[in-house]
């Protein structure tokens, strides 16, 4: 991609989350899963035993990429081949959804129920990277499907997001 490794992760991370409030605590120097970098009181988290959630509580803390999907015209190939990631943590009590597109960050507020994760769309914020053509029209797919809520379901170890504009099959994003 051309993005030295810690400017994307500053991309990420200030596209992820909401800023923190002012304080007179020194910002932290080294990023902590689930705390966003920023000096908070909150413990990073643990990601639940194999990386799918299964209950509510279970969304916090998710390290996910795409696998698959489909639109309305059929299957949407390159979310297995140039997969998007999905990354939720929690900052001031509010359960955040973050990650990469086809080429930028993005990053919201999430609301999570029994069946739908939502996604507080007037809230998304983003990076701002130039893509043109397939990667371009493929950020703004992401986008949309995002900006609308989402069913979920649990099948064969991955995470099916459902919604108007289609479907994004997510498994455990591999660290390492």
């Amino acid at each position: 991609m051309g993005v030295p490794i810690a400017a994307a992760a500053l991309l990420f991370l200030s596209a992820c989350v909401p800023a923190p409030a002012p304080s007179s605590q020194a910002p932290s120097s080294s990023f902590q899963q689930g705390t966003a970098g920023t000096a908070s009181p909150e413990a990073p988290c643990t990601p639940v035993a194999g990386g799918i959630p299964k209950t509510i509580a279970d969304f916090n803390c998710m390290s996910l990429v795409s696998v698959s999907g489909r639109n309305s015209n059929g299957p949407l190939a390159w979310l297995g081949t140039d997969p998007i990631t999905v990354k939720t943590s929690t900052l001031g009590g509010q359960l955040n959804i973050g990650g990469q597109a086809a080429c930028n960050y993005y990053g919201a507020p999430v609301t999570v129920t029994a069946t739908m994760l939502i996604v507080s769309s007037d809230k998304m914020t983003s990076t701002a990277i130039g893509c043109l053509g397939a990667k371009g029209e493929q950020d703004k797919w992401v986008f949309a499907f995002l900006g609308k809520p989402m069913n979920y379901t649990v099948r064969d170890q991955t995470l099916v997001l459902r919604n108007s504009l289609g479907e994004i099959i997510l498994k455990p994003a591999t660290i390492g």
